[in-house]
């Protein structure tokens, strides 16, 4: 592209940075990871969001996606061919777990629960007791304080992951952090334990 040899390679993100647009709407991110070539070398580097972003994904930190690098003078892309990175993969998972719930039949357990009331007695309860509850303002902890690791720890109740497709998971999971239960940390590191298990 452009005179360039583009190589694939895996990049885990380490930290990011939002800038804001002028009415604090819309947030474009810039990226530090560590990059791995496929010769097993690591280096770590700046990655810039997509310009045009109509089908990009703004990755997590922790989260290992496709990146190109250009061997030359390493600079590095995102991949858009990386479906970890597409909205229309999510979209297309979200829309797949819609379908299943559907053709399921009657008093089949709904997998996805985007409201603290919707969630297992044994996780409310657990929650309960580090003063989350149903009504109550949304509380974001942090992964590695005790009350982070009881969160995870109760929210590891919500099935088995072999019961559960990926994309149902993924779905319960965005859920879980649009409603403000989980940081964009813990997000970020469940989200990558789900696809790290496809």
């Amino acid at each position: 592209m452009f005179g360039r040899d583009w190589d694939r390679a895996e990049a885990t993100i380490v930290a990011r940075d939002a800038k804001f647009s002028g009415d604090g709407s819309v947030a474009t991110y810039t990226y530090v990871a560590d990059v791995r070539l496929t010769s097993g070398e690591t280096f770590r580097a700046t990655i810039h969001e997509p310009t045009v972003a109509t089908d990009f994904w703004p990755p997590s930190v922790r989260d290992v996606v496709s990146v190109l690098v250009t061997s030359k003078d390493r600079k590095v892309k995102f991949d858009k061919d990386d479906d970890r990175l597409s909205v229309k993969a999510f979209e297309a998972a979200k829309r797949k777990a819609f379908e299943d719930a559907r053709n399921q039949p009657a008093g089949t357990p709904t997998p996805g629960r985007s409201a603290l009331g919707e969630i297992p007695d044994s996780v409310a309860s657990t929650l309960a007791q580090l003063g989350i509850v149903s009504g109550s303002q949304a509380q974001v902890v942090a992964g590695d304080s005790a009350e982070g690791q009881a969160v995870l720890a109760a929210f590891a109740g919500l099935g088995a992951p072999a019961a559960q497709p990926p994309e149902v998971r993924l779905v319960k999971l965005k859920s879980l952090h649009e409603s403000g239960l989980l940081s964009d940390d813990e997000y970020a590191a469940q989200r990558q334990r789900i696809l790290d298990a496809i």
